[in-house]
């Protein structure tokens, strides 16, 4: 399991419970399932263009049969029009938002997490320029999202925190269960057929019963750091060592010639 040296000081009590939580799963025969509340009228939200270039999941979601258990949405609708990554503020960097600014993006996020009460579970697609292939990204210590993250059919998950205590944050940061699906080359037709069946796939298994069973094709990483520049040829999720450090690269060219370090935990 994941090394507590990696573990910023502002979650380590989130993380010893999340952990005693994973290993208790781990270890036990029992079987789990999705939480739900009261009067939700639909189980999911999924969300797409929450970056407005980012068009993968709009694409997908735009396929799926109608169905009594989910809904969707586009998240940035100004900036999906423009195909801007956003208008004025990064609307996946400032949620839970201000219902009252005048800034679009600010005042967006606040609407959104105020839907988010409206489901049980929301899913948030976006897409990268890295060879990445389908990953899950959880952005907080929630059991609950890992449970989550479970039930899709895509190995390779990440938990990624901000390596501080913010105010802001991602979407998804802000319901539970929640995460985000990446999607990379996001302009790759192959992957979003991949996509589309997957989504397919979940919506109609997502409320089965979750078994340790299920961590045995998942692959749990943990984002600990950043790489500004390097020479090496390097792939996501493929381990390698570089100044006698081993590390898993994520996003290898997302941001220049870098990538962000992880670290494996099962």
């Amino acid at each position: 399991m994941l090394d507590t040296k990696h573990v910023p000081e502002f979650c380590q009590n989130e993380f010893k419970q999340f952990n005693e939580k994973l290993n208790n799963f781990l270890n036990s025969e029992e079987q789990y399932f999705l939480p739900q509340k009261n009067g939700i009228k639909k189980d999911i939200l999924f969300l797409g263009a929450t970056h407005g270039d980012e068009t993968i999941g709009v694409d997908a979601l735009s396929t799926l049969p109608a169905s009594f258990s989910f809904d969707w949405m586009l998240s940035n609708e100004e900036a999906f029009k423009a195909q801007k990554r956003f208008m004025e503020a990064d609307l996946n960097r400032i949620a839970p938002g201000d219902i009252s600014s005048s800034k679009y993006e600010e005042k967006r996020a606040a609407e959104l997490v105020r839907k988010f009460k409206e489901y049980n579970y929301v899913v948030d697609i976006h897409g990268t320029v890295a060879n990445s292939g389908l990953f899950i990204i959880l952005t907080k210590l929630s059991f609950e999202d890992l449970l989550l993250a479970a039930q899709f059919d895509i190995p390779n998950i990440v938990i990624w925190l901000p390596s501080q205590k913010k105010e802001t944050g991602p979407l998804v940061q802000f319901a539970e269960p929640a995460l985000e699906i990446e999607c990379g080359p996001k302009d790759s037709e192959k992957l979003r057929i991949d996509l589309t069946n997957i989504l397919e796939k979940f919506i109609t298994n997502y409320n089965k019963g979750i078994d340790k069973t299920k961590f045995k094709t998942k692959n749990i990483f943990w984002v600990y750091g950043k790489m500004s520049d390097n020479k090496k040829p390097l792939v996501d999720f493929e381990k390698t060592i570089i100044e006698g450090e081993e590390f898993y690269p994520l996003l290898v060219g997302e941001y220049g010639g870098g990538c962000y370090k992880m670290y494996k935990i099962n």
